[in-house]
């Protein structure tokens, strides 16, 4: 039951408004390394792929996060991150028994 719960904060709402239209800078991202392609030569359009599989990576990262941090668990974490921040605990805590 746990886990439907947090999968439906986690999951919603679905209609979020990015800050940035993050499908047009990944089609820009892309033209821009077309242009590279279309320009290198067959030795380094290996290393121009690898460069542009990372950017579209990071782009889809940063999505993603913006998308969690305006999902419901998301805006519960900001509502309540000023409750834990007189306790300073670092990011994971380990609790030993």
């Amino acid at each position: 039951m746990g886990s439907i719960i947090i999968w439906v904060l986690s999951s919603f709402p679905r209609d979020i408004t990015y800050s940035q239209d993050y499908n047009a800078v990944q089609t820009s991202v892309q033209a821009r390394f077309s242009e590279q392609m279309a320009a290198a030569g067959p030795d380094e359009t290996p290393v121009i792929e690898q460069e542009l599989a990372a950017a579209l990576k990071l782009i889809r990262t940063k999505k993603e996060q913006e998308r969690v941090s305006k999902s419901y668990i998301g805006q519960l974490g900001q509502f309540l991150e000023p409750l834990f921040t007189p306790w300073a605990l670092p990011g994971r805590v380990v609790w030993r028994w």
